[in-house]
């Protein structure tokens, strides 16, 4: 026979309830010191607790909170992993909040790596394995319908969620099985309750998924299901945007979705909201949109059947240059001098496009294929400035700038030095 709960999960003493819930109110309000005090040196000292109620579960789990609260994630770890020693390892609230202990000494540490990340995703994977509410299993019975197996905090599977985001991110997106997870428990997390964090990333993640297939607009079952992704993806946005109207990166991704699918004039009245409140965008998200908006604005990058329909030159190159030009505000970086150039190029001009094109060259310092790249478009672009020989003159400067760069400095000869 099965040993009886009261057996395994120790309970606090009943007239203890009233304090238990002054302790409870505590750590809502964020006050771990006192938390400790009473439970451990008032209830020793003056009798604040019964004994019984201090080896609770209830109590060493506010214990354990309690050090959450001072952000000592080892010690708290620690606390946990005595509780299953010395009481039960079946919690599920401990389990969710070992998680959230190694997340978080994860984050606090900086290394957003799935492998940092390893420990956090085992212990939720264990507290995801308890049976959900309802589960006729709980009652010791055969189970009689599938078990819904929801745990009832969204934030437990938005944490999920982001460490498969995190694999899939590292395999370049290739990782279908980690995408399809993340998206998986990001629909999980809505189900409990609508955040724009899960539906905006839920649409990242779909977004990702088509990016990966070709763009050919053939007609083939692999268009269509990129065409599917894409439309799962603009909904999955909009849902956000209506619970998130503040953001302007939620709207960078409409216009991502907008421009992808062809819904142009949605594109530019999205992309003026962007502009709108461009003092909130990031780097990331406006140099990410730039791109896009210059990758369809330049026929000579379209795929089988997209120029003319989805791709027409200068379509969106204004957008992609004041884009490309908040991200440089936001980080001074040789990528966005490269899109920035590129966009200024198709839009005609060209001295512009050159000073960009220079300015991307000295500051790729290690990627020389971009460097190259951004050399052969400056070139092109010097070669049409007729009359005009000083942005030649330009371009080749910042190539020698860096291949100089690129060599380091010179060796000094120790006899010259001594001599010297």
């Amino acid at each position: 026979a099965f040993a009886a709960p009261a057996e395994i999960h120790k309970e606090p003493e009943e007239e203890d309830a009233i304090a238990l819930q002054c302790i409870d109110m505590m750590l809502y309000f964020g006050i771990p010191s006192f938390v400790r005090f009473l439970i451990s040196a008032a209830s020793e000292a003056y009798g604040f607790l019964a004994p019984r109620t201090v080896q609770s579960e209830r109590c060493r789990l506010q214990l354990i909170k309690a050090s959450m609260l001072s952000a000592d994630w080892d010690d708290s770890i620690e606390q946990i992993h005595e509780l299953f020693k010395t009481a039960s390892d079946r919690l599920q609230e401990a389990y969710v909040l070992l998680g959230e202990c190694h997340y978080r000494k994860a984050t606090a540490a900086g290394t957003r790596t799935s492998a940092a990340f390893a420990p956090a995703l085992e212990a939720f994977g264990d507290a995801l394995a308890f049976f959900g509410e309802g589960d006729s299993r709980m009652g010791g019975q055969l189970p009689q319908t599938q078990p819904a197996r929801k745990v009832g905090d969204p934030v437990l599977h938005l944490r999920v969620a982001s460490i498969y985001y995190m694999l899939a991110e590292e395999s370049g997106f290739a990782d279908a099985e980690a995408m399809e997870k993340a998206v998986e428990h990001y629909k999980r997390s809505l189900e409990l309750a609508q955040t724009a964090e899960a539906w905006r990333n839920a649409g990242i993640c779909q977004y990702r998924q088509a990016c990966l297939l070709n763009r050919d607009l053939d007609g083939s079952d692999n268009m269509r299901r990129r065409q599917g992704l894409l439309r799962d993806a603009l909904r999955f946005f909009t849902e956000a945007n209506m619970l998130d109207r503040g953001r302007p990166q939620v709207n960078a991704w409409l216009v991502t979705c907008s421009v992808e699918l062809g819904m142009v004039q949605v594109a530019k009245q999205t992309l003026r909201q962007v502009l709108r409140c461009r003092t909130d965008l990031d780097y990331a998200s406006a140099f990410e949109l730039a791109g896009v908006l210059l990758r369809f604005s330049d026929e000579r990058r379209a795929a089988q059947g997209e120029r003319g329909v989805l791709v027409l030159d200068g379509r969106y190159a204004s957008e992609a240059i004041a884009l490309a030009r908040i991200a440089l505000e936001r980080q001074d970086s040789g990528q966005a001098h490269l899109v920035l150039a590129q966009a200024l190029a198709v839009q005609g001009e060209l001295a512009a496009a050159v000073e960009e094109f220079c300015a991307a060259v000295e500051r790729l310092d290690g990627d020389t294929a971009r460097q190259d790249e951004a050399m052969q478009a400056g070139r092109e672009c010097a070669r049409r400035l007729v009359g005009e020989p000083r942005y030649a003159v330009l371009l080749e400067e910042a190539a020698v700038a860096a291949e100089a760069a690129r060599r380091g400095p010179a060796p000094v000869d120790e006899d010259d030095a001594l001599g010297a």
